[in-house]
């Protein structure tokens, strides 16, 4: 299993539902995995820290103005497009040169709902960049990225994104030392969900599971934000040692 998360130790969910499993002594049985794969996602979400996402480069291909956005895709953080153009040399050649444009977004049926017109292919034939500097306007609509304008089939897309952190088989990544915690949420939406079973189990194991999922998301959100603190304080004492250093300034190490 590969992964880019920067994790210095990284599983599966796989992994956490094999421990939750192990936990209520279900081994024997897959017929629970769905269940607790979904409550293991929304232990993630609950725990509200951005730990989970890594920034990624993607290169799409539009085809009738579309491309499907990546596996684990999350938030757009820049686009741009491949453009290319033509020229005429001194001596009389045409030689084909490539440039990356930037693509705007634009909610354009909401504009045109205001009664303002918006036509991408007139302003780019009028003016060759599009909306100023950019090649076109662009939405996201569901699970893909949609060019507003008229844009060739094969336009190559390039994309800085915020993704979950996956590997190689596109199953999501967490970190290690969040195991427990989600394992407890698991557990604790389990017992709450399936009364068939709760015969099995003492009320002492839910209070047990709750406690301890109440603990681990504290815990895990304290370490975030720890994280976070000393992350920025690094690229802050980065700029301001850059700007010493630029203004001719010894700065102390």
């Amino acid at each position: 299993m590969g992964n880019d998360t920067g994790y210095t130790s990284a599983i599966t969910i796989d992994q956490v539902i094999a421990s939750t499993k192990t936990d209520l002594g279900l081994m024997d049985t897959n017929i629970y995995d769905v269940s607790l794969e979904l409550w293991i996602n929304q232990g993630i979400r609950h725990t509200g820290t951005n730990q989970l996402f890594v920034k990624r480069p993607a290169i799409l291909t539009l085809q009738d103005g579309r491309a499907e956005l990546p596996v684990g895709f999350r938030k757009l953080l820049g686009i741009r497009a491949k453009a290319p153009y033509t020229i005429t040399t001194p001596g009389g050649t045409e030689e084909q040169r490539i440039r990356y444009l930037p693509m705007l977004y634009l909610d354009t049926p909401f504009i045109n709902e205001c009664g303002i017109t918006v036509n991408d292919t007139e302003n780019n034939s009028q003016h060759g960049l599009g909306y100023r500097n950019y090649l076109s306007s662009y939405q996201i609509v569901g699970n893909e990225i949609v060019a507003n304008g008229n844009i060739p089939d094969g336009t190559e897309i390039q994309l800085s994104y915020l993704g979950f952190a996956i590997d190689s088989d596109c199953m999501l990544i967490v970190r290690s030392d969040w195991e427990r915690g989600l394992s407890a949420y698991a557990r604790m939406k389990f017992l709450q969900a399936f009364p068939e079973v709760k015969g099995q189990y003492t009320p002492m194991l839910l209070q047990k599971a709750s406690s301890e999922w109440i603990n681990q998301k504290k815990w895990i959100k304290g370490l975030a934000t720890s994280q976070e603190f000393n992350n920025n304080k690094y690229m802050i004492r980065q700029l301001a040692k850059a700007w010493f250093i630029n203004q001719g300034v010894n700065m102390p190490s």
